[in-house]
């Protein structure tokens, strides 16, 4: 199996959560295969940078996402002509940079739809003052108001109280552990309460199977900055206060679980058909308790069937992965901004809302409206609720109120960042990969570190 080097994989990973949120957010089931054409009923038109229109910027994939909002906002305002941008994926990078500009020099669109991936550093824009405060216009033009979304939905790019970029939908791993593992190990719901307790997890589990992995191989914990206290408008202060959460813990836990000859061992995104068989048979070992593990991950909390193939409520129970400070950490994803020159502000928060109400509700993803959420449940209670389900050609037990309304709770209790610095995020997964091969000490490693954010803070 081709080795793989762990920065690439952890942004990889990042960036297949987000092309997963993108895809499931389709709100309807029959739509084809998105090609970025427009077909001739669509209610949007394509661009002409036409003055007395309302001009919306997006990814070319991400077209069949907005068709239920843009057909309702054409509804309620008939008069309001939208147009979109679309960034062509075939020349994203030139497309990306050109975005950017126009945004930056006020040349650009009304509304940006996934601001993250169109833009080369949304943080960057948003401090420069590219953007416009969403939390005052989605309360004087809106039925939305901030409280209709989860705590932090608003804080994601700033400690304070306006909002510039805000996430549509979010998602964090929960941790499926057999109870029979619980019991060999000691391990309660109340064992994992913040990140540095995953140590002593590990640990027992080590004593007790070494040569073991404690999860699938092709899956490794969550080690990122967010989980340990960084957040980009920290600046500098985040090598202090990683350094102070223990990041070294986490990425030794990385070390030992991935890199025990120096090279990762992780499984790649480039693999061959053979590689993914041969997994779905380790896979299968792992659902059949053949072999020993700690746990599986569901990737979000719509992932139910690895719950169910794990032993349902009977045999496993659900862990959410706590961040240093005890929270659930979520991953924030699609971000909505409004530019400053934006000459028609209330049509464009009216559009964000009928986005939120009719792309992010169809209810298959968590999203950061707190009704979305709710959809989602009921979704899963129809779905996986029933008295057996019928997954790979098995029957299962169905989930009991008992499960959904622990999702509930994790979701609730959840917290979400944006992560919008793939620019920063690569740089520092590079000096990373040199620690965990032991090329350099964790002291370089987070002088480099340092080094780097010092020139970016101050660009």
């Amino acid at each position: 199996m081709r080795r793989k080097k762990s920065s690439e994989i952890r942004l990889f990973s990042i960036l297949l959560v987000a092309t997963l949120l993108m895809t499931a957010g389709c709100g309807r089931e029959e739509q084809s295969e998105d090609t970025g054409q427009m077909s001739e009923n669509d209610s949007a038109q394509e661009t002409s940078a036409s003055s007395d229109a309302l001009r919306v910027c997006l990814v070319d994939r991400d077209r069949k996402q907005l068709d239920a909002a843009l057909e309702s906002f054409e509804e309620k305002y008939p008069d309001i002509k939208v147009e979109l941008e679309t960034i062509s994926t075939d020349n994203f990078e030139t497309e990306r940079k050109r975005v950017s500009s126009e945004l930056m020099t006020g040349e650009g669109c009304d509304l940006y739809y996934y601001a993250e991936q169109l833009l080369e550093d949304p943080y960057k824009a948003q401090q420069a003052g590219a953007f416009t405060d969403l939390i005052p216009l989605l309360e004087e033009y809106t039925e939305l108001t901030p409280e209709d979304f989860a705590d932090g939905t608003f804080d994601t790019l700033e400690n304070g109280e306006e909002c510039y970029i805000f996430p549509l939908v979010q998602s964090f791993p929960i941790l499926v552990i057999r109870k029979d593992m619980q019991e060999k190990l000691g391990i309660t719901t109340d064992s994992w309460k913040n990140a540095q307790d995953l140590k002593p997890l590990l640990d027992a589990f080590y004593e007790m199977y070494p040569g073991e992995d404690p999860l699938s191989p092709y899956e490794f914990f969550d080690i990122d900055m967010e989980l340990f206290g960084f957040r980009i408008w920290q600046g500098t202060d985040n090598i202090e206060i990683l350094n102070k959460a223990d990041w070294k813990g986490a990425l030794d836990i990385m070390k030992e679980m991935r890199y025990s000859d120096g090279i990762s061992s992780e499984f790649g995104a480039e693999e061959t058909s053979e590689d993914y068989e041969k997994m779905e048979q380790e896979e299968e070992k792992i659902y059949q308790n053949q072999i020993p593990c700690l746990a599986k991950k569901m990737g979000n909390a719509n992932d139910l069937e690895t719950y169910i193939r794990m032993g349902g409520e009977a045999d496993a129970d659900l862990f959410p992965e706590y961040d240093v400070r005890g929270q659930i950490s979520s991953m924030g994803l699609r971000g909505i901004a409004i530019s400053e020159k934006c000459e028609r502000k209330a049509d464009a928060i009216r559009l964000a809302q009928e986005i939120i109400m009719h792309n992010i509700s169809v209810g298959i993803q968590m999203t950061t409206w707190k009704e979305g959420n709710q959809i989602l449940l009921e979704n899963l209670r129809q779905q996986y609720g029933s008295g057996e389900v019928a997954l790979n050609g098995k029957v299962y037990p169905g989930l009991t109120d008992a499960t959904f309304e622990k999702l509930e709770t994790f979701i609730n209790q959840a917290i979400p960042y944006y992560p919008v610095y793939v620019d920063v995020q690569t740089h520092i997964g590079t000096y990373m990969e040199e620690y965990l091969q032991g090329k350099v000490s964790y002291e370089e490693f987070m002088k480099k570190v340092e080094d780097y954010l010092e020139i970016y803070y101050s660009e």
